[in-house]
């Protein structure tokens, strides 16, 4: 029985080893495959004239060794000639598919702004575009007339599948963009620093960037996208480490930049969680010096506006259970949430609560009813002796209770200890 159990673990285990050494397997063949792509598709235009040159090296082989496999007519001449036009006019039909859809946003950016990007200029540089276009149409003419005294059957075949070979990379480059959302983060993350960087340093232009950014996390927020939301996040940290980085910003600039952070964080705890909103927060100001004291006042920031929530949003966006729960956080454990920071999050969701005016007195005094034996209950051990932090938050509600004028509130305090 303990053989057969034994190779039942052992089956198990490589059945598992085998199914994670295939999804690896694929993970690297996508990742492989992409990148061939993406070299592909931003070096159309070398890639078409080394398909030009080509054919020039052939036909000039043919007049110098006067071997060849096949001859054509005047009219196959003509009819390739043709297909070179159709297609380099179809830049036009291209460029107006662009246009159509210029004003789509992506992570909150037009697709007009996004081709602005240095990642996305490599693929689709529609000025570079229409030029190689009409030259190629002028070049299929002067081989056409060329054809009477030379061989340029070669160079003209070449011609016509240089001319089909960027259109078509051309055309997916925008049929990506369009409906392939990862692409066009790649994108975004690879050249977002350096582009906002450069507004910045050119006209300083980063209240629009900041705007941009926080209304389309706010907009992913309401839409519980949270994917886009932990990906707007990142770019959210490139931008606060420009700002962080930029000497002798003035107050108002820094203080327009902490109260959309801190907006955008708000509507991260409102429809994520509190505890959510922690770990995106300390990730966007990861790396950040001059600003490190954000977070103080952002950890309390969903908490202070429960003063204003009524009995439906302070039953909805109860953050009890998170505010209690925070040391089982990898991010306290770490030490990026201090035990000061905790201690704050504590006393003040008490305090918010009980100066709360718009919900019913029932409903509040319930959730502190709830919070305050939670709090009370102490199941953690502390192993230097000093007191635990739940402790010193209680010390301090319990002064609050002694020190209050409000004998009403006093006495509802006291029997709901």
């Amino acid at each position: 029985m303990i053989e057969y159990k034994r190779i039942m673990e052992n089956f198990e285990e490589r059945e598992k080893y085998m199914r994670w050494n295939k999804a690896d397997l694929l993970h690297i063949v996508k990742t492989k495959r992409d990148n061939i792509k993406e070299k592909l598709y931003c070096n159309w235009l070398k890639i078409s004239l080394g398909i030009i040159i080509l054919g020039g090296i052939l036909d000039i082989g043919v007049g110098l060794t006067g071997i060849s496999q096949f001859t054509v007519s005047e009219s196959y001449m003509d009819y390739i000639f043709a297909a070179i036009v159709s297609v380099g006019l179809l830049s036009f039909s291209i460029i107006a598919l662009v246009a159509g859809i210029l004003q789509e946003k992506f992570y909150g950016y037009k697709l007009r702004e996004l081709l602005t990007f240095d990642g996305v200029k490599r693929r689709i540089n529609l000025r570079i575009y229409i030029r190689t276009s009409l030259y190629q149409i002028i070049l299929g003419i002067i081989l056409l007339s060329l054809d009477c005294k030379v061989s340029c059957v070669n160079a003209m075949i070449c011609l016509l599948v240089a001319a089909i070979f960027s259109a078509g990379c051309m055309a997916y480059s925008v049929f990506d963009i369009m409906v392939n959302d990862e692409s066009v983060y790649r994108t975004l993350e690879n050249g977002y620093e350096s582009l906002v960087k450069r507004d910045f340093n050119k006209n300083g232009k980063i209240s629009y960037h900041i705007n941009t950014l926080t209304n389309a996390l706010i907009e992913s927020c309401k839409e519980r996208n949270l994917e886009e939301m932990e990906k707007l996040c990142t770019l959210y940290s490139a931008l606060i480490r420009v700002v962080d980085n930029k000497e002798d910003l003035p107050w108002e600039q820094v203080n327009f930049v902490e109260t959309r952070f801190q907006q955008a964080c708000c509507n991260i705890s409102t429809e994520f969680g509190y505890s959510k909103m922690l770990k995106q927060s300390i990730k966007m100001l990861n790396g950040v010096s001059k600003y490190g004291y954000w977070k103080e006042d952002l950890y309390l920031k969903p908490i202070l506006e429960m003063k204003y929530f009524n009995d439906e949003e302070l039953e909805k966006n109860d953050y009890r259970n998170q505010v209690l729960s925070l040391c089982v956080l990898k991010e306290y454990k770490d030490g990026s949430i201090t035990d000061y920071e905790w201690k704050r999050i504590l006393y003040w969701y008490f305090f918010v609560l009980i100066k709360n005016e718009s919900a019913t007195p029932k409903i509040k005094y319930q959730i502190l009813k709830n919070y305050l034996s939670e709090l009370l209950y102490f199941s953690r051990n502390c192993e230097d002796g000093k007191l635990l932090v739940e402790e010193e938050v209680a010390l301090e509600i319990l002064k609050y209770i002694l020190n209050t004028d409000n004998m009403k509130e006093q006495e509802k305090l006291y029997i709901l200890l």
